[in-house]
């Protein structure tokens, strides 16, 4: 068995032995030259076809969480949006105005690529809620990033190998969710992609202008985010280890010349705004900081984890209160300075730990999916698959005009048939209209279920809900009549911190009126569930601990209100086959040992320069 496992990768490896470059032909086989070239370009365009759909379909899975505008998909934008906003108000990229919240120390917490991306894109003008123009954007450049894999991996590979690994990046779960990021994270990558593609184009046909573009694009990468800032060192690097004599010096310094050359007008800007030396961000002392308070399970070095963590620590270091109100104003350059200079210490002091933290998270950044995905930060390598039937994608702007399909008193739902947990203590008010519930401590566990309720088939509704969460959190859900599947779901603690959230904006804006009126409203809050129905004629509402220990919860009120058929029906058949292979491919499991397989088969047919160009860039 080894015996022929062992036969099966030579064999392989003898195959990718075979230079992928295409020989001379002559002359009258052009034609065929032709059609080879027009069938890349077809598989080009499948690839990128590809990669937009699985990136579209996310986009409409995330569509109410999206719409809510209060979640990690949209609120990462809100920084960017504001250094926008304040470069327009100063009308130059160098030069800001004196504000009493020290608005220049803020302008340096990120490359301003985005910053410019997003002024480019909206302007003055208020985007709408969901940046849709922006996603949009992200989505397209991140398929023309697949495409940029295929390229690659053609030029180093035989074409079906190249083929296989583009389809797999387009339908990786993990990348096409986090294009939806409104983050420069994305966009960063595609600079990347193009420059490696244009250092082995040189490699075989050895151009100074291609090295040039090369530094540029990596260059390009950095006012989007500073992570390819050392990249180019490394890329540099590999030109001086796979390059011929005489080209590799030049080469890898004009690489480098060109990267600091683009990045330049942003190390210029850092100094004429805080006449300190900052190539192109801070943040990496509190990203230190914090990343060895995550690894510090024992509490040995006395690094703080969280940014509010941070601000609390730098209250008691330097004595300083108003330092609890932000990480960066005031003193942000000095507290960054410090913050960096005491993790250094901890590294400098325990290397043999830090370098045992430094391969573990290694290891961590190749997770893939996994059953047992362990605790934070563990489960952050978690991604959804593609939903396998089509979500509620219906906007409204009042949910009050929505037709009321089922409205139904607590005692009518939860009576006693519904199911409930063993533990969890459920008393209904006399009036039928009140329930206050009880959980246990079984974390996670479902804690009370209510009877079947009918709906249409294929159809979006919204559960509308009163409660009073009076303590720990409490997950409501929809589910199937079986309970096998789970429609949506959500935190009703986050629910109730993101409607704080929008109160806050919104109480500047009311009259004395308005406050009295709200102080008298009723001490439920309403919270509101999408959901579609799928080809299901009956749901149930549940409700189950989140995580908490002995949960309480008032239940006031309940109905379900349907919006209409669910669009988007024809993409049932697509969704099921994507998540289908996404479920049984992206999987640590399989995933690793695929890498593994890889790395061993390049190395067996001696292919050394595509191993160094593939390892080379993350």
């Amino acid at each position: 068995m080894l015996k022929r496992i062992w036969l099966s990768i030579t064999s392989l490896a003898n195959q990718i032995s075979t230079k992928p470059d295409t020989p001379p032909l002559p002359l009258e086989n052009k034609p065929s030259i032709r059609s080879l070239r027009v069938r890349f370009v077809i598989l080009c365009a499948i690839v990128f076809v590809l990669a937009g759909a699985v990136r579209l379909l996310y986009l409409e899975d995330r569509f109410t969480e999206i719409e809510r505008g209060t979640s990690f998909l949209t609120t990462l934008v809100k920084p960017y949006r504001q250094d926008a906003l304040q470069m327009l108000e100063d009308r130059s990229f160098f030069r800001a105005k004196r504000r009493p919240d020290e608005g220049e120390t803020r302008l340096l917490l990120h490359p301003p690529g985005y910053a410019l991306l997003i002024l480019l894109i909206y302007g003055a003008a208020d985007p709408d809620d969901s940046y849709g123009r922006l996603r949009f954007l992200q989505i397209t450049f991140d398929a023309f990033a697949v495409v940029m894999v295929l390229l690659i991996a053609a030029e180093l590979l035989p074409l079906w190998v190249a083929a296989l690994g583009a389809m797999l990046v387009a339908l990786s779960p993990h990348l096409a969710l986090y294009s939806l990021y409104l983050s420069p994270e994305s966009l960063a990558v595609l600079p990347i992609l193009v420059a490696v593609y244009l250092i082995v184009k040189s490699k075989k046909r050895p151009r100074v202008g291609l090295i040039a573009l090369a530094g540029v694009m990596i260059g390009l990468s950095c006012w989007f985010r500073s992570n390819g800032l050392f990249l180019t060192i490394f890329v540099a690097a590999a030109v001086l280890m796979l390059f011929e004599r005489g080209k590799r010096l030049p080469y890898a310094t004009i690489l480098i010349v060109a990267t600091v050359v683009i990045i330049s007008p942003i190390t210029i800007r850092n100094w004429i705004l805080s006449g300190r030396f900052v190539p192109l961000s801070l943040g990496a002392g509190i990203t230190l900081m914090e990343g060895i308070g995550d690894y510090d399970n024992e509490g040995r070095f006395d690094m703080p984890a969280t940014d509010a963590a941070v601000a609390r620590r730098e209250v008691e270091w330097f004595n300083e209160p108003a330092y609890e109100q932000s990480l960066w104003e005031p003193d942000g350059i000095e507290r960054e300075q410090a913050r960096l200079s005491r993790a250094l210490k901890v590294v400098g002091s325990n290397p043999g730990w830090f370098l045992g933290v430094m391969i573990r998270r290694a290891g961590f950044m190749l997770r893939y999916n996994q059953s047992n995905p362990g605790a934070w930060p563990l489960d952050t390598s978690q991604a959804a698959y593609v939903s396998g039937e089509p979500p509620f994608n219906h906007r409204f702007t009042d949910i009050g005009d929505l037709q009321i399909v089922a409205h139904s008193s607590t005692r009518e739902l939860f009576g006693d048939d519904a199911i409930k947990s063993s533990g969890a203590q459920v008393a209904v008010e006399p009036n039928g209209q009140t329930m206050h519930l009880v959980g246990d401590n079984t974390l996670f566990g479902n804690q009370l279920i209510s009877r079947p309720m009918s709906v249409d088939a294929h159809s979006d509704y919204i559960l509308e809900a009163t409660t009073d969460l009076m303590q720990g959190d409490v997950a409501l859900k929809i589910t199937s009549d079986d309970l096998r599947d789970t429609l949506n779901s959500l935190s009703l603690a986050v629910a109730g911190d993101e409607r704080k959230l929008l109160e806050k904006y919104k109480r500047k804006a009311l009259t004395k009126s308005d406050e009295m009126t709200a102080e008298s409203a009723p001490s439920g809050a309403r919270t509101i569930l999408e959901f579609a129905s799928g080809p299901r004629n009956q749901v149930r509402v549940v409700f189950s601990n989140n995580g908490t220990s002995t949960p309480v919860l008032d239940l006031e009120d309940l109905a379900i209100r349907k919006a209409g058929p669910t669009p988007g029906l024809l993409t049932r058949f697509p969704r099921l086959l994507i998540r289908a292979l996404q479920k049984n491919v992206f999987l640590s499991s399989r995933m690793l040992p695929l890498l593994g397989l890889g790395i061993v088969i390049l190395a067996i047919a001696r292919r050394w320069w595509a191993l160094v160009v593939l390892l080379v860039v993350p």
